[in-house]
């Protein structure tokens, strides 16, 4: 009993010296921590590279002049919007050991990525637009893009534009008579896409 007495006395003398040091000062209460910040969300990168795909109907084939006009003024635009751009012009959209077949999204990433590291893969393609009347055609000219993320071929937007511009041209202009007539607004509808496409690739960030 007198064992029991001299325990309860002792923890009693123990919390009232423990609870002076806090009075005092020696024990601190520890700050509140903050919020652990959340981890940062996956950022799009600036390397970004233009292939032109030219498999889709009515579009304007790799190496003619006026795709070539196209193509410059996009990757100009996106230069100058601040986008490290890669050349993408080797890389083939079609397989021609397939009798030309379209290679998939991920075969075409997969070779993007071959010859540099690049954040973003972006499908340009510059299409002829034909409007017939009763005595000639009408000619137009729009571009389309998609833009693909480079470590997984996922889905990152796309930009489009069409030219209000059209050419009158008799009924006898075949094809290349009507891709030539585009020449001049070919430029023109690289720097819009490039401008729209620029912001698709910051909202993606």
């Amino acid at each position: 009993m007198r064992i029991g007495v001299v325990l309860v006395g002792a923890a009693v003398a123990v919390a009232a010296v423990l609870g002076l040091m806090q009075l005092s000062g020696v024990f601190e209460a520890s700050p509140p921590q903050a919020n652990a910040p959340a981890p940062a969300a996956t950022r799009l990168n600036n390397r970004v590279i233009v292939v032109t795909d030219d498999s889709v109907a009515a579009s304007i084939a790799r190496g003619n002049p006026v795709l070539d006009a196209a193509l410059a003024a996009l990757e100009s635009e996106l230069r100058r919007s601040g986008f490290e751009v890669h050349d993408g012009r080797a890389i083939p959209v079609t397989n021609s050991a397939l009798g030309n077949e379209r290679r998939s999204d991920a075969e075409i990433v997969a070779l993007a990525r071959r010859p540099q590291p690049v954040d973003a893969v972006v499908l340009f393609t510059l299409l002829t637009v034909q409007e017939f009347t009763i005595q000639a055609q009408n000619a137009g000219i729009r571009g389309t893009t998609r833009v693909l993320r480079a470590s997984d071929g996922g889905d990152l937007g796309h930009a489009d534009w069409a030219s209000p511009q059209r050419w009158t041209l008799p009924y006898a202009c075949d094809r290349a008579c009507l891709i030539e007539a585009t020449v001049t607004e070919a430029p023109t509808v690289g720097t819009t896409i490039g401008e729209r496409l620029a912001a698709t690739l910051r909202e993606a960030r």
